[in-house]
């Protein structure tokens, strides 16, 4: 018997969103690393002192390394959104209570719900993510019936993992990393 119902346009923007939640929910500790890295690079130049080259070089290489945070994550989306080449898709995902089901066009693909390893809850968007790389994203503003927190405590009972939020490096804290780490099958 089918639940719910939603859909998704992969468009260039719901792509950007797509790839900023993957990189935000299995990057985070690597970019703080990085982070980290810049802050000790400008900390160590500006202890060393600008009169002194070593000095300069560090604070030059964390200026240079520290708005390149997420250029990983933008070259490979837009690679994706190259290869695309403006053919935009539409998934529209049927939910009931044994499996879900993603449909594009005359392609239909059965998915589990213990294929999912996390579940995401984002300003406008949930994400079920079969692997740290990849996530089905669904439009909260298509779901049917229009009942979000139903739709949540649905997938959160199919799927046996709580719903987490995206993390930012600003709000980066132990509780949270154990709590997403809590609610990621392994």
């Amino acid at each position: 018997m089918q639940r719910f119902t939603a859909s998704i346009l992969y468009d260039e923007d719901h792509m950007r969103k797509l790839s900023a939640c993957i990189s935000a929910t299995f990057q985070m500790g690597l970019k703080a690393i990085y982070l980290v890295i810049c802050v000790g690079l400008l900390v160590a130049g500006a202890t060393i002192g600008l009169d002194s080259p070593a000095g300069i070089v560090c604070i030059g290489f964390g200026c240079f390394l520290l708005p390149s945070v997420n250029v990983g994550e933008k070259s490979r989306c837009d690679r994706e959104i190259r290869r695309m080449n403006g053919k935009w898709i539409r998934v529209n995902y049927q939910f009931n209570s044994e499996n879900f089901v993603g449909i594009h066009e005359s392609e239909r693909n059965e998915f589990t719900y213990e294929s999912i390893i996390r579940l995401v809850d984002s300003e406008g968007f949930f994400y079920l993510f079969p692997n740290p790389g990849q996530a089905y994203m669904i439009d909260k503003s298509t779901l049917n019936p229009q009942r979000e927190e139903d739709f949540k405590k649905f997938i959160q009972k199919q799927v046996g993992l709580e719903w987490t939020r995206p993390a930012s490096l600003f709000s980066l804290n132990i509780r949270q990393m154990k709590f997403n780490r809590m609610n990621t099958r392994k």
